[in-house]
């Protein structure tokens, strides 16, 4: 018997990785920039994800 393929992990999308940081920079660092930054990435990840649920994880993230 053949062993049953594994299947395919889901990787975090870029975006929202890239929002969840923004974020917290605008806490921090530079708010008014830093949080437009995260609303748009945010948005961008979260469409990115909705279209590609099989390849894409970081819904929470974004």
């Amino acid at each position: 018997m053949e062993p049953a393929p594994h299947p395919a992990g889901r990787s975090t999308s870029a975006l929202a990785i890239i929002s969840l940081v923004a974020g917290i920079l605008g806490w921090v660092a530079a708010p008014v920039v830093a949080a437009l930054v995260a609303v748009v990435c945010g948005h961008l990840a979260r469409s990115e994800i909705r279209r590609e649920p099989e390849r894409l994880d970081g819904d929470g993230l974004a």
